[in-house]
């Protein structure tokens, strides 16, 4: 639950990281990585595979909010750490891709059914959550995610985007989850490269052709 820094990397944790900041004169207000040190006192790290913590998108004049109109980041554990050598795996197995979705529409729900406050007592975010809870607006209602263990973690498209798939249609196909499923109106999968545009809609389309046959 350590953020890339903003200079560290060109990866979607980097970006979200930086574009969740108020950024003044070259000096950032690290807002997401602040909220999220602040869920996780008194526990400490690491934390257990496929956990999601939720924060908000970010300082509210951030452009996560201003420009990209994200309200959550749900941050999972996606990484095996490896303490002899000082780094991290990320996941690429089926079942790890399979749970870490999961567990991120799980922390969705538990949001929505929160009516979309959740961020520390006190802070600016949780006052915009509670404004926009008590005028109805608090739900979420669309959810992007990245191919799970692409990009550094070294995996194609090809091999997460079934297990990715596979966790999306079990939970939507749980009678558990119906209520929240009825509020669900987007899942997005964010692709970089057209390769990875063109590897996620053939999937979707075979998918959906064996649905229709």
């Amino acid at each position: 639950m350590q953020m890339a820094r903003f200079f560290e990397s060109r990866t979607v944790s980097s970006i979200l990281r930086s574009r969740g900041s108020l950024n003044r004169g070259g000096e950032y207000d690290d807002t997401v990585q602040k909220e999220l040190d602040r869920q996780l006192q008194g526990r400490g790290r690491p934390v257990q595979p496929s956990e999601v913590f939720p924060t908000s998108a970010g300082h509210p004049k951030g452009d996560l909010t201003l420009v990209n109109k994200a309200r959550v980041l749900l941050h999972v554990a996606a990484v095996q750490s490896v303490a002899a050598d000082a780094r991290v795996i990320p996941f690429k197995e089926s079942h790890q891709i399979a749970s870490s979705v999961r567990s991120a529409l799980d922390a969705m729900a538990a949001i929505n059914a929160a009516d979309g406050v959740f961020s520390p007592v006190g802070t600016a975010q949780r006052i915009e959550q509670e404004r926009l809870a008590s005028m109805g607006l608090g739900h979420l209602g669309s959810i992007v995610f990245p191919l799970l263990g692409t990009g550094q973690g070294g995996a194609t498209a090809a091999e997460v985007v079934s297990p990715m798939l596979d966790a999306i249609i079990d939970f939507l196909g749980d009678a558990r989850n119906e209520k929240f499923s009825s509020e669900l109106q987007d899942i997005y999968i964010a692709a970089y490269t057209q390769e990875d545009v063109n590897v996620v809609t053939s999937e979707l389309g075979r998918r959906l052709r064996q649905t229709i046959g």
